[in-house]
This record gives C-alpha cells, sequence and structure tokens, in this order.
C-alpha cells in the first residue's frame, strides 16, 4: 500500500516574518482581480505588521480558494484515507465531508487526516431502517471468498438502526457516541409504503417519516446538523419540512425502474421553502454516470437534473457540490454541471471554492481573500473560468500560509 507523504513546508519560512505574494491574479466577486497580499501567522494581511522577508513571484498566474468536496466516503475509513489522502491534496480538494462511517472507523481516519492539511467533517452517525441503505451493500463479503455479513453484524456498528420514534431517543447514545461532526440520515422514497416489508427492497430504504422528525428534532436540541440522503422529490420535502440541514443529493441521479419520473421533480414550492429555511443541497448529479441506462432513459434523467438544478438556483437555494464517487472528484462534478447548462463558469467556480468550503466550515474565516481570513490558496497555471481543465493545473498549494509539498511536486 503507498502511504501518504504530504508535508507542510513548516521550515520555508519564518513564522514570524511578513511572505508577500506578488503579481497574482485573485478571485474576487466574480472576477480575477489582479492583487498582492501578504501572509503573516496563517491569515492574509493587505499590509504587512513585520518585517517583510520572503516575496514570491506569482507571475500572472490564477489565484483561488482550495476547492471543497461535500459528499463522499473514500476518507471515511483509515484504509481509505491511506490510498486517497494523497490525491485529495494534489488536486488541491482541501475541504471534505465524509458521509457514513463507523464511530470506531471515524476516529482513526481522523487521527490520519490529522497528520494531513486536509479538513474533513465526518457523518460518523448514521442513521437508516432495518431495511434501509446502505444495508445491501454492507452485506455484500468485503473481499472474495470472505463469508456473507449477516444484517444484525452490521445493525447498530455499520450504522445506527432507527425503525421508530422510541428507538429514537433509546439509541440517541449511540450517536453521541460516535462524535459525529454532522448526523446523516437516510430517506428513499418514504411515501412508498409498498417497499416496506418487500424483499426486492430490503436493505435499500430508509426512515419512516416520523423517526425523520423526531430524529431531527432531537438533533437540532442538541445543537447537531443532520444532513438527508433523498432520492425523491417526496423525500426532498420532508427533509425540508422536518429541518435538516443539508441535503445529500439533488433527486433525480437515480430513478427505481418503474417509477414515474415525476417523482424526481422537485417543485417550484419545495425549493422556495428550502431556500427561506437555508437549506444547503449538495448535487452529487455526476453518479448518474455509474447507472447502466438505455440512451433514452439517460437522457430523461439528465434532462430532469438540468430542471432540478434551475428551480432551486431560481429559488434562491444555497447549492454546494460534491461528487459522491471513488471513481472520481468534485472537479468533474463541476465539469458534469457545465455540461447542464444551468449555470455559470462564475457561478460553479464559487461553489467549488467558496460556497463548500464555506457551508463544511461555517465558523471559520475562509472562503475570502481579505485581511484576517485564514490564507488558503491554490495557484492555478490557467484561467478557470475560461478553461475548466485550469482547475487541475496547480502550480501552489498553500494552507494556513504554509506551502504544501506533495509527492507529485516531488517527482518534478
Amino acid at each position: 500500500m503507498r502511504f501518504l507523504i504530504i508535508a507542510l513546508c513548516c521550515t520555508c519560512f519564518s513564522v514570524s516574518a511578513s511572505t508577500q505574494y506578488v503579481n497574482g491574479h485573485w478571485w474576487q466577486n466574480n472576477a480575477f482581480v489582479s492583487q498582492n497580499w501578504y501572509v503573516e501567522d496563517g491569515v492574509l494581511r493587505k499590509e504587512p505588521t513585520r518585517d517583510v522577508t520572503n516575496v514570491i513571484d506569482l507571475t500572472g498566474k490564477y489565484v483561488v480558494h482550495p476547492y471543497g468536496e461535500a459528499h463522499n466516503h473514500n476518507l471515511q475509513e483509515v484504509f481509505l484515507a491511506e490510498r486517497f489522502a494523497q490525491s485529495y491534496v494534489e488536486n488541491g480538494v482541501l475541504f471534505g465531508m465524509m458521509m457514513c462511517a463507523n464511530a470506531r472507523g471515524q476516529a482513526q481516519a481522523r487521527e490520519f487526516i490529522d497528520s494531513t492539511p486536509l479538513n474533513i467533517v465526518f457523518a460518523s452517525a448514521c442513521v437508516s431502517s432495518s431495511d434501509g441503505h446502505p444495508l445491501r451493500m454492507a452485506l455484500q463479503p468485503p473481499f472474495e471468498g470472505a463469508p456473507t455479513p449477516s444484517p444484525e453484524d452490521i445493525y447498530d456498528k455499520g450504522f445506527i438502526v432507527m425503525d421508530s420514534v422510541s428507538d429514537v431517543e433509546e439509541k440517541w447514545p449511540l450517536v453521541e457516541a460516535g462524535e459525529p461532526d454532522i448526523l446523516k440520515i437516510i430517506l428513499v422514497h418514504h411515501e412508498v409504503e409498498s417497499r416496506r416489508d418487500n424483499e426486492r427492497y430490503f436493505g435499500v430504504n430508509g426512515l419512516t417519516e416520523e423517526a425523520t422528525r423526531e430524529l431531527v428534532e432531537l438533533s437540532r436540541a442538541n445543537n447537531l446538523r443532520v444532513v438527508a440522503h433523498v432520492e425523491s422529490a417526496a423525500d426532498f420535502e420532508l427533509a425540508v419540512d422536518a429541518g435538516v440541514d443539508i441535503i445529500g443529493h439533488v433527486p433525480g441521479y437515480h430513478w427505481w425502474e418503474g417509477y414515474d419520473p415525476e417523482l424526481y421533480a422537485i417543485s417550484e414550492s419545495a425549493a422556495r421553502e428550502a431556500a427561506a429555511r437555508g437549506v444547503q443541497v449538495i448535487t452529487t448529479m455526476s453518479v448518474v454516470e455509474l447507472f447502466q441506462y438505455s440512451d433514452d432513459r439517460r437522457k430523461a434523467i439528465v434532462e430532469l437534473q438540468a430542471k432540478n438544478l434551475a428551480t432551486l438556483y431560481n429559488a434562491g437555494v444555497q447549492i454546494i457540490v460534491g461528487s459522491d464517487r471513488f471513481d472520481s472528484d468534485v472537479i468533474h462534478e463541476v465539469e458534469y454541471l457545465s455540461n447542464l447548462n444551468v449555470l455559470s463558469a462564475e457561478t460553479l467556480l464559487n461553489l467549488l471554492t467558496v460556497k463548500t468550503p464555506r457551508a463544511l466550515f461555517p465558523q471559520r474565516d475562509l472562503g475570502v481573500f481579505d485581511d484576517g481570513y485564514e490564507a488558503n490558496f491554490l495557484v492555478l497555471g490557467g484561467n478557470p473560468i475560461k478553461d475548466f481543465q485550469s482547475l487541475r493545473d496547480i502550480e501552489l498549494r498553500v494552507m494556513g500560509g504554509q506551502p504544501i509539498k506533495t509527492e507529485r511536486d516531488s517527482s518534478h
């Protein structure tokens, strides 16, 4: 296994001095602006307060905030973090949210992540029903020849099971034991009662409406943010009405066989309500590429995705970006969204570099190039507004004022 080799260049510059970055084009208010900035004690300064001992010439390159990945799973266990963390840093994705770790796995992954420049939010309390997602996935043998797990091996370990209102109160200590940054709940066509006690849907359902409302209310009473996995438009409406903070998917990425496509269309009224309540919605639209659909169905899905995205954006919903993909990344998600021809390049760049990191870490002074804000930035070789491929042309990564050295840099 290739272990992570990442280092903050803490010895590169004196922490008691001021470093000046000159001749850069910095992303400000939907445009790149020619500016010079100073970095002191890990924050940006318009003017130095101490001797300037280092001057870095950016030679007209383009400066953006590090990227945010609001929905993934590939850092939530330590063996995954050891495999994927390097690519996160190399690709400039320095902020992220991992969506369904168990408590033990999260603790080990967090310890590993803390040794890297990554800033990760962990949903280490993941709640579903006893017949709910992700049980079907969890019941697959971990490797060829391994014994098949039983549901009892998974319940209240891989995820927390809550089938009733009484379960919510009884099992709340399991939520607290995981010390989650955010609580994840699972909703999958909760409005279709025929999915319950139906072998066809065993392991792919989610919480009931009653359990959902009780759980969200208890979470809010304990100042714990909630993110909801949703699939249908009805799931979306329930999540908003119940009071979740974040919705983990835009409905429409997965159409169940035999279900009316209209079940996945977000209404304008639901979008307006989400906007009024300040609910943030994660895109995850490119996951449609992982499903086997006919060309006609895929075309219909993409058209509905574009319609849903426009409905959310026009209503003023706080959209953030996430990919939910092991095989790709959030940069590809932004490219996919661009191809829907709904959002401008400027809007998409803001989602990736400003809106998403700030949504994940709302208490921190980041995502803004201004005096006193965290000195986190990427220097790109080209203008990403003209060509999104420039998002991958990273010449310098800086977190907390310190340059980051990666394996990729070492190989050049």
